[in-house]
């Protein structure tokens, strides 16, 4: 991301529409918050080069939670959609699957993410031995 970029992703918490005229109302946001811990929420913009910035609003994933969906044994296409179904707290599915029409892989983005942000995929870097 360039600077000039990274300006426009300004957040103002205190407005009614904190993440633009576009996003959840901060009442809804806040009720997220005592729903789910505010640690495990976490917004990301998905880029549209005609529209700007397209914001997503995830929950993060529990170890149990992340256990029993593999004990049900879903298959890999569908995992991506549960993953939307059960931790994508905003846009809704319909509004996502319209996204996906444009980008093959915006469902693998919202996935990674959910992932990152639950520990499961982390960017710490090795050392070789």
């Amino acid at each position: 991301m360039s600077d000039d970029t990274k300006e426009e992703l300004v957040v103002e918490p205190q407005a009614e529409y904190p993440l633009g005229p576009d996003g959840p109302h901060k009442d809804i946001i806040e009720q997220w918050k005592t729903q789910y811990a505010p640690s495990q929420l976490h917004a990301f913009p998905m880029t549209d080069e005609a529209e700007g910035y397209k914001f997503v609003i995830i929950r993060t994933i529990s170890r149990n939670e992340f256990v029993e969906v593999q004990l049900q044994q879903a298959q890999p296409a569908t995992f991506e959609d549960w993953l939307v179904d059960n931790y994508v707290l905003f846009p809704d599915k319909d509004t996502i699957m319209t996204w996906n029409e444009e980008a093959a892989g915006t469902m693998l983005t919202i996935g990674e993410q959910i992932f990152k942000k639950s520990g499961f995929l982390d960017n710490v870097p090795s050392i070789r031995l």
